[in-house]
């Protein structure tokens, strides 16, 4: 029992790394330029936008990886995840440290849990009304 649980930690782990350094590294090599975009009658920098699905994604990816760890504990690493990504900008030569990517990051993570637990909840409701429990 103790093996899978520490598995699932270095599994988190390994994805948390992965997902820093793809997001530090990958956009040096972007040839284009993030344009502004219409969203609910506001007008923003659609970069924001790429960072909101980047860590929607890490969330959806962190839940299909079927760790056995408390969901409040998962809520904070990724809330230090989407966090700490921003500010190890501060430090990286090229980049900047940005609030407004931070609160897109912040805003990525609340909505994957938001879809998470709601998602759950008509799953677990499908099954009650089609007798699976």
């Amino acid at each position: 029992m103790r093996k899978q649980s520490n598995v699932g930690w270095i599994l988190l782990f390994a994805l948390v790394v992965m997902w820093i350094l793809m997001i530090q590294i990958v956009p040096r090599f972007l040839p284009f330029d993030f344009k502004r975009v219409e969203v609910v009658g506001v007008s923003i920098h659609s970069d924001y936008l790429v960072h909101v699905l980047l860590f929607f994604a890490l969330v959806l990816l962190v839940k299909f990886l079927h760790l056995k760890k408390k969901l409040s504990v998962l809520i904070i690493i990724m809330f230090l995840v989407a966090i700490i990504a921003e500010v190890i900008q501060i430090y990286i030569p090229q980049r900047t440290f940005n609030y407004f990517d931070l609160i897109s990051n912040v805003f990525g993570v609340l909505l994957g849990f938001v879809f998470w637990i709601f998602g759950e909840r008509v799953l677990n409701r499908k099954k009650v009304i089609k007798g699976y429990n």
